[in-house]
């Protein structure tokens, strides 16, 4: 039995019928998903289709969804309150393991419960079987005490970010910036309590000597300052050192001189923002050079999404797709790019399947037709958008490196528009 009255049904159908009309509507939207729609039930995920999800936010704006199947990212960023919030579990994947919902995410989930002006208090439901209440009884109870976890700075000195330092600042005012982001800010926050400690410690190790205390006593305090003042100094210094280790990386690879000179490639690697280093050896090495449009923009795609382990491409691929995908991976697995990617603690990606993917998408096909290509018993319609718009924007990066040669930068700025049709124009 639907959850909709006769009128709320009415306006799902005005609705359903508008959004039909909508370029790739009909295709995105299938029969079972109608007929969810229509009971007033609705799911929201990363990996459905773009136009669905905006179809989904829409009907659910206009109170027409009354039961969502979503995950937490259904909650950032917009304004979807809710009569309740349903919790099935407490854990969420963080890209390689099961952790407990951080309590920032669990409140901003569980903020969604009491519709302004309609509740008068919000519900918010934890289910979970009898004999797991003691196991998250400690997290239920941080939950409950809005216990939140330290706010750790997500900057990171990338090779884009130094190389720009260092072309555009002079030397003695480099340090000054890199000091004055919020994780330099931070260490030195945490560099100034270590020494209070110490500095307590201190006090409390000549009250000891007064006191005539055990020496073992006054040893061990003594230790203690002696690591607290250590820890403080390499917070004090970490930030800069992160950075100087990243300028010695180029120079031994020789992407800048002993001198500070630039090479060729700092000067390709201040264009690139994605897969940095390895975008760039592949740029130095001419690798991106001889590829037909589809095939660059494939490889592109490639190079900023994970597909599923159980997708299975049905095509084979032909001897210079093979030689593509060689030559590509001996640059993945490469120590350079290996290297970068442990000093700045970014993953690498290389996904081959993704080439021809990308490639059907460049040369015009459906998003629809290149669902034939595969198998996957889950929709990943959403990843291979996001996927597409990652791969236009490395793309234009790669422009970029071009601005001074126009054929090459009027194919890119073609190909740019060739990709940017359907779904992938779509705001969600």
């Amino acid at each position: 039995k639907t959850l909709l009255t006769e009128e709320e049904q009415d306006r799902m159908q005005a609705v359903v019928d508008q959004f039909m009309q909508l370029p790739g509507g009909e295709e995105a939207l299938s029969q079972h998903v109608l007929e969810l729609l229509q009971y007033g039930v609705a799911f929201h995920h990363a990996g459905v289709h773009v136009l669905i999800k905006h179809l989904v936010e829409t009907l659910y704006e206009q109170r027409l969804i009354k039961a969502l199947y979503c995950t937490g990212t259904f909650a950032l960023g917009i304004n979807m309150p809710a009569k309740a919030t349903v919790f099935d579990s407490l854990e969420r994947y963080n890209g390689s393991c099961m952790i407990p919902l951080p309590t920032r995410e669990f409140m901003q989930m569980a903020g969604r419960a009491g519709r302004r002006g309609l509740d008068k208090t919000g519900l918010v439901v934890m289910r979970m079987n009898d004999d797991e209440y003691m196991d998250f009884y400690r997290q239920i109870k941080g939950y409950l005490s809005a216990s939140y976890e330290p706010v750790d700075s997500r900057f990171s000195l990338s090779f884009n970010s130094v190389v720009n330092l260092l072309h555009r600042n002079p030397q003695d005012r480099i340090r000054e910036l890199v000091e004055m982001s919020f994780l330099s800010w931070r260490r030195q926050g945490q560099a100034q309590r270590e020494r209070e400690e110490a500095e307590r410690l201190e006090e409390q190790l000549n009250q000891l000597i007064e006191l005539h205390s055990p020496h073992k006593t006054q040893k061990k305090t003594r230790k203690e300052i002696n690591r607290r003042v250590h820890r403080a100094q390499n917070m004090e210094n970490q930030t800069w050192a992160e950075f100087e280790s990243r300028v010695n990386f180029l120079k031994r690879h020789r992407y800048i001189g002993e001198d500070g000179s630039f090479y060729a490639g700092a000067n390709i690697l201040m264009c690139f923002q994605i897969q940095e280093v390895f975008v760039t050896e592949l740029f130095m090495l001419g690798l991106l050079e001889g590829l037909t449009d589809g095939q660059l923009f494939g490889l592109f795609c490639g190079l900023v999404v994970e597909l599923p382990r159980n997708v299975y491409i049905f095509r084979k691929p032909n001897r210079q797709m093979r030689e593509l995908m060689r030559d590509v991976r001996l640059v993945f697995i490469s120590d350079i790019v290996r290297e970068a990617a442990r000093l700045t603690q970014q993953q690498l990606v290389w996904e081959p399947q993704m080439l021809y993917i990308g490639e059907a998408w460049a040369e015009g096909k459906s998003l629809a037709e290149i669902q034939q290509m595969f198998s996957c018993p889950t929709d990943i319609t959403g990843m291979l958008i996001g996927a597409f718009r990652r791969a236009k924007d490395l793309l234009s990066q790669l422009r970029g490196a071009y601005a001074d040669m126009p054929e090459q930068y009027a194919q890119y700025t073609a190909l740019m528009q060739a990709v940017s049709r359907d779904e992938v124009e779509v705001v969600a």
